[in-house]
């Protein structure tokens, strides 16, 4: 009887014992996931030994060996090519950016921003060849999935113009940017366009930087505008306007006049 006992308390330890280990099992692993799925203890886990991101690179007319792709933070580095991720992606919290290439030429920028080191995601890039122009897409699955952008690069040769039309989750977000160059590849302009309005221009002499103008720059007397006068030529004004706030102050004490300064980029 002593023996049949013993064995039948062992029975019940180690049936408590599964039980203990099934319910602590279920609330570290299984539970959190259902409602964080990230935030689970073992996803942290294997977050610190394991590189749990993914990049999926398809699209239309390419040669996926001849597309390449580039961390942009620390580590940097090229993290797909000849078809494969051939690279780990850091798991840190903060901006994920990348540049992506087609047979050396940059076309596309992208990324996220993480707000926890562990989150990790699938990278999609879809590329579209056409005869000389690229169209890119950029999605993201997982939980920092919102905050991610992306800009479109084209090079117009012929007027010496680079474009870079900018994205987010929701399609356009209205910021393009527009360089200039000279015969000598030199930027001379630079335009910064959101809505369709010009909001900031820098000017270039030999390729180094020397002058900005901006839309932001205001006090409390003025704000500033700024006017492209035509838009195949390099042509500019800068205009300070009177702001509303204070418009019938100024209007009335007659002290300041509308100042208009003409730029003119050769």
């Amino acid at each position: 009887m002593g023996m049949l006992q013993k064995k039948k308390t062992k029975v019940v330890f180690a049936s408590l014992a599964g039980i203990l280990l099934v319910l602590v099992f279920f609330l570290i692993f299984i539970e959190p996931r259902k409602h964080y799925p990230q935030n689970y203890f073992f996803n942290v886990l294997l977050c610190t030994f394991f590189d749990k991101n993914n990049i999926i690179v398809d699209g239309e007319n390419i040669d996926i060996n001849k597309v390449t792709i580039e961390l942009m933070d620390y580590p940097h580095g090229i993290v797909f090519k000849n078809g494969k991720k051939v690279k780990r992606i850091k798991n840190e919290y903060g901006d994920n950016d990348f540049k992506v290439f087609y047979d050396s030429l940059l076309i596309a920028q992208a990324g996220i921003f993480k707000y926890n080191w562990w989150y990790t995601h699938n990278y999609f890039f879809y590329i579209v060849k056409n005869d000389s122009t690229f169209d890119f897409s950029f999605s993201v699955k997982g939980p920092d999935s919102e905050t991610l952008y992306y800009k479109i690069f084209t090079m117009d040769k012929l007027n010496k113009k680079s474009t870079e039309v900018f994205y987010n989750d929701s399609g356009k977000d209205g910021q393009i940017n527009i360089n200039y160059y000279d015969n000598k590849g030199n930027i001379i302009v630079d335009e910064c366009w959101i809505n369709d309005t010009l909001v900031n221009l820098n000017l270039y002499k030999e390729g180094n930087w020397y002058k900005h103008y901006t839309t932001n720059k205001f006090s409390k007397t003025a704000g500033y505008k700024l006017i492209k006068l035509h838009p195949d030529s390099l042509k500019y004004i800068y205009q300070t306007i009177e702001n509303e706030e204070v418009e019938e102050e100024i209007k009335n004490s007659k002290s300041t006049n509308q100042q208009i300064n003409k730029l003119t980029t050769k």
